[in-house]
């Protein structure tokens, strides 16, 4: 069984009720066992491969060495997935923190006790232990009506925050910039203009990225540090994607046409890794741009740098942003014991986020 230690607060559901009342327990075991029976159907592929390598003739300390590496990623790829199914089932629901942590851990200890009984045929002990989480939140604006970059409580402010002391992950905007600007934006004071979009990220330096489109019509990403323009990506569209945080071919951001989404522009600096973790992120100038995007954080809207003031919190009204409960990421321990190896791995996952630690 795994060692499952929530580092989850307790937290009631606003409402009568909690979360029976507002959510389907029938359709949440359904998603479970879905989820189960895939990763069911990838532990058995896994580990096959895994007990070939565990039988070979020599039995020598290599073999059980290479066993005991595929044993770890698979426990990585399977834990990955469980996270991203959660994630998925609380989105546009009001499932609250405590409710996906029960889900997610019953995900993982039904995944180890499939391994741990194909591991017990040769002799071998596996588990997971000490499995934690960070609680997070999901915030999406998905407006499809031309709504602004603004907070649910205020269309007419000029600059507002998401969130302070914060990590993130899987950010990415579909970006229509109302305004168009000059060829160029100025690089050497972009930080005070008010014609055009930009994120400010502050922690251990502040910088920039401000999203606009030129007056010939092209869709342009530049980051700044307040004093120069670090770099300037473009793109023949003033329509277009960016992805702020990478993805598992490119950790820096890239920027790409609507019209074409695989011709993709990466970026060679990365702004995370100066800013650090535990920032700000804030928008400047929302008027002027449409679209939607979306972001996980490490936040919660209860902490004292989030205002739920400024997000929608209610799945069924309308307005964005929106702002779901969601697992932001999760660390725990491989233990595999055999008569050659004795080994435990801390492992931490938290797909696509920003690269704080880029190389």
């Amino acid at each position: 069984m795994a060692d499952v230690n929530g580092s989850v607060p307790s937290r009631e559901p606003a409402g009568s009720g909690a979360i029976a009342d507002r959510t389907d327990r029938a359709q949440l075991f359904l998603v479970g066992a879905i989820v189960l029976a895939v990763l069911f159907l990838a532990l058995a592929a896994l580990l096959n491969s895994v007990i070939y390598t565990g039988n070979l003739a020599t039995r020598d300390s290599g073999s059980d060495v290479a066993a005991t590496i595929e044993y770890d990623d698979a426990a990585h790829d399977a834990i990955e997935v469980v996270l991203a199914e959660t994630n998925d089932y609380s989105e546009g629901t009001d499932v609250a923190h405590d409710e996906l942590w029960t889900e997610f851990s019953e995900g993982i200890d039904a995944w180890e006790s499939a391994s741990a009984e194909h591991a017990a045929i040769r002799g071998t002990m596996v588990s997971i232990e000490n499995v934690t989480i960070t609680n997070g939140t999901r915030i999406q604006h998905n407006s499809t009506t031309g709504e602004n970059f603004y907070p649910v409580d205020d269309n007419t402010t000029t600059e507002w925050t998401l969130a302070d002391s914060t990590r993130v992950r899987k950010y990415t905007i579909e970006a229509e910039p109302t305004n168009g600007t000059a060829a160029t934006l100025n690089d050497t004071d972009p930080v005070n203009v008010t014609e055009t979009f930009f994120i400010e990220f502050t922690g251990n330096e502040t910088y920039y990225l401000h999203l606009y489109r030129t007056s010939s019509g092209d869709g342009c990403a530049l980051v700044h540090d307040g004093t120069d323009g670090v770099e300037r990506e473009c793109v023949s569209d003033s329509e277009f994607h960016v992805n702020l945080t990478g993805d598992s071919t490119n950790s820096n951001i890239t920027i790409a046409p609507a019209s074409a989404p695989g011709s993709t522009e990466a970026f060679d600096v990365s702004l995370f890794e100066s800013v650090g973790p535990g920032h700000e992120i804030t928008y400047h100038n929302p008027g002027t741009m449409n679209g939607t995007y979306t972001l996980t954080i490490s936040s919660t809207t209860g902490d004292a740098g989030m205002d739920a003031n400024r997000f929608n919190e209610d799945p069924n009204a309308s307005g964005s942003p929106t702002a779901d409960d969601a697992i932001y990421d999760v660390e725990y321990d491989v233990i595999r014991r055999s008569k050659a190896v004795r080994y435990r791995n801390g492992t931490r996952i938290a797909p696509e986020e920003a690269p704080y630690n880029a190389s």
